[in-house]
């Protein structure tokens, strides 16, 4: 039993002699990188990327621990925003936004347990102009001495993680339509020249929901035979840092007679992007994304921007076949 005890003793002392070698030698920061394919283009992808609230839909760590608590910091998807976790199985750290390009974004990790540490890295999204992108994650970990004798070991866990997570990414883009969307599904055409009974209101994103209902069966009741469109929305404002909008639930109608609260806007015949987004209302903020960079590369000015809800809630409870005409009118 001694010579067993003894022999043991040899070993363990070797294996400590050989990750003491291993670690003067090994460097200290590990790169660590993974790439996949996916078939949707580079503005869907990459808007799952730059906001960390979409994170959720294809985390590796969130799918191995979905009730970890996450809070979020600052405007998502700016510089400096930041999305804080605790779990179980997760640990605890801070992820932070340290750039962010129209396809690439930066970050800086803080461990902080169980065990305290730091790392920084990308994800970048590159068009392969056919309809697929290349994302490619990377980041480098900061190791001390002597743990980085086990960067080999690190480099396969965490590699297996980003994995996972791209493979989740793939399956997300490339399984929900409604957010596989390109500038290829907006047209240019004339907007007809149209009079909306609307009802607008300042207010928090919070109040949307509600308002917008109370609004809408309003203008039903007081319009009733005059109306000829279906519900539509118009947007003022939309101020995501301070979380409010100027909307105004509406509808195209015909007459001129005015009703008592409600506002008559008229919009002139005029030049329009416009686009019909297929799916749930949570995923538009993309299909504007788009709509809004399309615009913007062309020098185009804007006038009013109006969601027509073609097919909606009232209509079917699946949301994948929800149909919203997005017209972006133009100056």
């Amino acid at each position: 039993m001694k010579r067993l005890f003894k022999n043991l003793g040899f070993s363990l002392l070797a294996l400590l002699l050989i990750l003491l070698l291993a670690a003067m030698v090994m460097p200290k920061d590990l790169l660590i990188k993974r790439n996949v394919i996916v078939k949707a283009p580079k503005a869907t992808v990459f808007n799952q990327i730059k906001y960390f609230k979409n994170w959720v839909n294809w985390s590796p760590w969130v799918a191995k621990e979905p009730t970890m608590n996450i809070l979020y910091l600052g405007d998502d998807g700016e510089v400096n925003s930041s999305y804080q976790w605790k779990g179980d199985e997760m640990g605890k750290g801070v992820m932070t936004n340290t750039s962010i390009t129209d396809q690439k974004l930066g970050f800086q990790l803080h461990f902080i347990e169980p065990w305290d540490g730091n790392a920084e890295g990308s994800l970048e999204v590159k068009d392969l102009n056919n309809g697929t992108s290349e994302v490619t994650w990377n980041m480098v970990n900061h190791g001390s001495f002597p743990m980085n004798a086990l960067n080999f070991l690190t480099e396969y866990i965490i590699g297996k993680d980003f994995e996972h997570g791209l493979q989740l990414l793939k399956t997300y883009c490339e399984s929900n339509p409604q957010i596989a969307i390109s500038e290829n599904d907006i047209l240019e055409k004339e907007f007809p020249a149209t009079t909306f009974a609307s009802i607008r209101k300042k207010i928090s994103f919070t109040e949307m929901q509600e308002f917008s209902t109370t609004a809408f069966a309003t203008l039903a009741s007081s319009f009733a035979n005059r109306i000829n469109s279906a519900p539509s929305t118009i947007y003022y404002d939309w101020d995501e840092k301070n979380m409010t909008a100027d909307i105004a639930p509406a509808y195209a109608v015909t007459g001129t007679q005015l009703v008592a609260g409600v506002d008559m806007v008229d919009v002139p015949k005029a030049s329009s992007c416009q686009m019909n987004y297929i799916g749930g209302y949570a995923g538009m903020g993309s299909a504007h994304e788009i709509m809004g960079q399309y615009i913007a590369k062309r020098s185009k000015n804007l006038s009013y921007v109006i969601e027509q809800y073609l097919v909606g809630p009232a209509d079917t409870g699946d949301s994948t076949k929800w149909a919203t005409n997005i017209i972006y009118v133009l100056k």
